[in-house]
Order: structure tokens, then sequence, then C-alpha cells
């Protein structure tokens, strides 16, 4: 990929649309944008293949919103960033589809559960601030997603709260675990 981006950087440069000084940065932009492309473009295929479109789609809209929201954790490599987002993507949808519906509200309940409980792990991180997470956007969003987990629950729409149960277990796991690497 890094390679792909710096030749498109040098055929920007000596077609003048970019200045020499800006090549490593047009050069860093482009693989961002050629890695998400080639990531996201793989969660689409999947998702269309299996026909798992609602899945790939809530998938995207929550994996996205939450990294942008907290954007901590990196994969050292293009290729460990992207078997790291595609095995997340197949660990929620297969544990989703897989289990048992009668274990999928209890399982979703859990892991709901286990979400909550991460936040007073992070929270005695931050030596007790809670205005520090009050004014946190991921906070705020994570919780909400708890909550609709919940009411996807009592609603009796079991595997998709386990779905985003697991999703933002995983996202959690690398935002808030990681959070002392990168401050």
């Amino acid at each position: 990929m890094r390679k792909t981006a710096d030749w498109i950087g040098l055929w920007l440069f000596k077609k003048s649309y970019i200045q020499e000084k800006d090549i490593g940065q047009i050069s860093f932009a482009l693989e961002v944008v050629i890695n998400n492309f080639v990531t996201f473009s793989t969660i689409a295929l999947i998702g269309f293949i299996t026909k798992n479109i609602f899945y790939t789609l809530l998938f995207l809209f929550v994996f996205i919103g939450f990294r942008t929201i907290r954007d901590q954790y990196h994969a050292d490599t293009f290729l460990k960033c992207y078997t790291q987002t595609i095995g997340l993507y197949l660990f929620c949808i297969s544990i989703s589809h897989f289990s048992s519906s009668n274990y999928q509200p209890l399982m979703a309940v859990v892991v709901t559960t286990i979400n909550v409980l991460m936040l007073f792990i992070y929270e005695g991180r931050i030596k007790g601030d809670v205005r520090f997470l009050l004014n946190d956007k991921f906070i705020i969003n994570y919780l909400m997603l708890c909550l609709i987990c919940y009411l996807l629950v009592l609603k009796s729409i079991p595997d998709i709260a386990l779905f985003l149960s697991l999703l933002e277990f995983m996202i959690a796991v690398t935002s808030i675990t990681f959070i002392d690497r990168y401050d």
C-alpha cells in the first residue's frame, strides 16, 4: 500500500498538482484512504456474498462511528489492521448468527453488562474524575449503545443485540484498555 501511495504522490508531483514538500503528506493520506477502501470493500463484499447486508451496514456504521470519536489504537501494519478488522467483523457475525437462539438473549445481556462494567475499570484509570466521563463523546455513545442493546433484548431482537454488544466489547477493548499507550 505504501509503495502505491508513494507512486501516486510522485505522479501528482510530476504532473504539478502538488508541491515537492507535500509528497510525504499526500502519500500518507492516500495510504490511509487506500487501506480503508480495501478493508471496507472486503467487508462489504463478504456481507453481500453471505447476504448479511443489514449486519454489514450496522457494523460499518458503529465501527466507523466509534473509530472517528476515539481513534487511539492502531495496528503496526496494514496487514495487521486488515486482519483485525475483518476478524472482528467475522467474529461478530458468526457468534450472533451461529449461537443458539435460546442463549442469544442471555449472551447479549451478559456481554452488554460486561461492557458497562468496563466503564468502571476505565473510570478507575482516570482517577475518579466522573466529569471527564460525562464530557467524553465516546463514553456517552458507548453507554447509549449499551442501552440500545438492553432494549433490543427486551424487544425480543437478541441477535442484533448480541451482534452490537460483541462489536462494542471489542471496540472497548482496543479503545479503553490501550488508553495509556497513546496518552
